[in-house]
C-alpha cells in the first residue's frame, strides 16, 4: 500500500515538472526589415537591398532579396543568399529578362522563421532589334546585319549576330555568324551559301537569360548566269538574217563561250545544231544566219556560257521574206497594206500533204466532159515557162482539201482582191502598179477542150469564195470554167 502511493506521488511530481516545462517554453520573434527602392535598372540587372530593423532576439542565419515576375516572391523564388550579420545589404539581381516587370522583396530568417521586407517592383530596360536588309547578294556569299537599341548600356548582351536559314523563322540552332557584343550597329559577311537558293535572315542578341531575335528579312542567291540580251533581227531576206547579242554582265564568271541559237520551235537551246559561236567574254557581237527556209518563222536567242552554266537572252522571232512550197520552190513575197503576197505565181506539183497533182500528157487532153478535173500544166505546155511563169491549176485542184497552199497560207479569196485593190486605188493610183508590184506575168491560160491561150497576154487568176467567181478585176483574174487552168496567188494568213 506504501508503495503504490509513492508512485502516484512519483508520476504527479513528473506531471507537474513538464506542465512547467511547457508552460516556460520561449516564443522567438521574427525579424523586421525594410526594402529599399529598385536601382540601376539595365536589360538584364538591377540592384535593390535592405535594412534589418531589429533581429527579433536571435540570430540572423540567412538574409537577401527574392524576386519573380508573380507578386509576393518567396526564398522558394529566385533569391541572393547572406549569411552575415550585415543590418544593410545590397545585391545585384541578374539573369533578368529586357522589358519584363519584376516584384522584389527582402527577407530574413532567424528561430522565428522567416519575415519578409515590403515588396517593390520594376520593369527591366526594353530591347530592339531590327535586321538590316541583305545586300552585295551574290551567288554564294551575302551581306546582312542588324541593330540593337536598349534603354540602358547594353553591357548585358554577351553576343549577337545574325542566323539565316531556308526555314521560315532562322535560329542560333541553324546557321549563325556573331558579330561582337553589346548594343549598336553590326555588318556580318555570309559565305558558304548555296546559289539560286532563297534564305531567311534575322539578327539576334543574346544575354545570359537567353537569345531574342529581330525581324525576318529574305535574299535569294544568283544563278551565277550572265545577264544578255538578243539584239533585234535586220537585213532579212528569204533565207537569211543579221542578228546578235550584248552581254552586259558575266556575273563574275568568265563568259567562255556566246552566240546565237534559232529554231522554228519556241525556245531554242545550244543542245540544237542550228547554233553559231560568236566568240567569248562580254560585249556585243553580231552575226549572219544562213540557210534559212523562205516565209518561215523563226525564234532566236543569245547565249553566254560561264563555269555556273549558260543564259540565254530574249526570245525573238522573225519571218524570213518570201515563201517556200512543199517541193522547194522558193517565192518572193510582197506586203501590201495589211496584206503578204505572192510575189509569183505559184508553181508547185504536189499538195501541202506531199500528193502528187496530176497533169494530162498530152499536156493539151481534152478534158471537158470530166466531172472533177485535179490537174495542172506547165504554162503553154513548156515547162521552161514555170520558173518565171508559174502552173495553171483547175478550179478542183485549187480548192482540194489537202491544201494547194503552203501551211500558214491560202488561196486567194475574193475579199483579199478587194481589199488589195482598194488599198491600191488609195497609194498606187493604178492597176498597172499592182501588177507590177506582184509581177503579175500574162501565163495565159488552158480551156478544158482547146488547150492553152494567151500565152504572154493575158492573166487569168483563180480566187476562192465558196465557188469559182468574177471577181471583178478581169485584168488580173475572171471567170471561167472550173475545169479551165489558171495561175494562182497565195494570201500569207492572217
Amino acid at each position: 500500500m506504501k508503495n503504490l502511493t509513492l508512485q502516484k506521488l512519483n508520476v504527479f511530481l513528473l506531471l507537474m515538472v513538464l506542465l512547467i516545462s511547457f508552460g516556460c517554453e520561449k516564443e522567438y520573434l521574427q525579424a523586421i526589415l525594410t526594402t529599399d527602392d529598385v536601382t540601376v535598372i539595365t536589360e538584364a540587372t538591377a540592384i535593390c537591398g535592405g535594412k534589418i530593423i531589429s533581429d527579433g532576439g536571435t540570430d540572423i542565419t540567412s538574409h537577401g532579396m527574392c524576386w519573380n515576375t508573380t507578386q509576393n516572391p518567396t526564398i522558394d523564388s529566385l533569391k541572393t543568399i547572406h549569411g552575415d550579420q550585415l543590418k544593410e545589404f545590397s545585391d545585384t539581381i541578374t539573369g533578368l529578362k529586357p522589358g519584363a516587370k519584376y516584384y522584389v522583396r527582402s527577407y530574413a530568417i532567424n528561430k522565428g522563421g522567416v519575415s519578409y521586407g515590403s515588396e517593390k517592383n520594376f520593369k527591366t530596360k526594353g530591347i530592339s532589334i531590327s535586321t538590316a536588309i541583305p545586300t552585295n547578294v551574290g551567288v554564294y556569299s551575302a551581306v546582312s546585319g542588324g541593330t540593337i537599341t536598349t534603354e540602358g548600356t547594353g553591357s548585358s548582351i554577351i553576343s549577337r549576330g545574325i542566323c539565316y536559314s531556308t526555314q521560315p523563322l532562322p535560329t542560333k540552332n541553324n546557321n549563325s555568324i556573331a558579330a561582337g557584343n553589346g548594343k549598336g550597329d553590326f555588318t556580318v559577311n555570309i559565305f558558304d551559301i548555296q546559289k539560286s537558293t532563297t534564305y531567311n535572315v534575322r539578327a539576334y542578341a543574346t544575354y545570359k537569360t537567353g537569345t531574342f531575335y529581330g525581324d525576318v528579312k529574305s535574299f535569294t542567291t544568283g544563278d551565277g548566269l550572265a545577264v544578255l540580251t538578243t539584239t533585234s533581227p535586220a537585213n532579212i531576206t528569204n533565207t537569211s538574217v543579221s542578228i546578235g547579242t550584248n552581254i552586259t554582265d558575266d556575273k563574275g564568271f568568265y563568259v567562255m563561250e556566246n552566240g546565237i541559237v534559232w529554231s522554228t520551235s519556241q525556245n531554242p537551246t545550244i543542245n540544237l545544231n542550228t547554233k553559231i559561236i560568236l566568240g567569248n567574254g562580254i560585249g556585243s557581237f553580231t552575226s549572219s544566219i544562213a540557210n534559212l527556209t523562205a516565209g518561215a518563222t523563226y525564234c532566236v536567242r543569245a547565249y553566254a556560257t560561264n563555269s555556273e552554266g549558260t543564259a540565254y537572252g530574249n526570245q525573238i522571232s522573225f519571218t524570213t521574206t518570201g515563201m517556200t512550197d512543199i517541193d522547194g520552190n522558193v517565192y518572193n513575197t510582197v506586203t501590201i497594206g495589211t496584206q503578204v503576197w505572192m510575189a509569183e505565181n505559184l508553181k508547185t506539183t504536189r499538195y501541202r500533204n506531199g500528193d502528187i497533182i496530176g497533169t494530162t500528157i498530152p499536156a493539151t487532153l481534152d478534158v471537158y466532159h470530166e466531172t472533177n478535173p485535179k490537174y495542172q500544166w506547165a504554162p503553154n505546155g513548156d515547162e521552161n515557162n514555170v520558173a518565171l511563169y508559174g502552173r495553171l491549176y483547175t478550179w478542183y485542184a485549187t480548192i482540194d482539201s489537202r491544201g494547194i497552199c503552203p501551211i500558214g497560207w491560202h488561196v486567194s479569196t475574193d475579199a483579199d482582191w478587194v481589199t488589195l485593190k482598194d488599198y491600191v486605188r488609195t497609194n498606187l493610183d493604178t492597176f498597172g502598179s499592182l501588177q507590177k508590184a506582184l509581177e503579175a506575168l500574162p501565163a495565159g491560160w488552158r480551156f478544158p477542150a482547146t488547150g492553152f491561150m494567151g500565152f504572154g497576154i493575158s492573166i487569168g487568176m483563180w480566187c476562192y469564195e465558196g465557188d469559182f467567181q468574177d471577181c471583178n478585176l478581169t485584168t488580173l483574174y475572171g471567170m471561167t470554167l472550173n475545169s479551165n487552168g489558171l495561175s494562182l496567188r497565195c494570201v500569207r494568213d492572217y
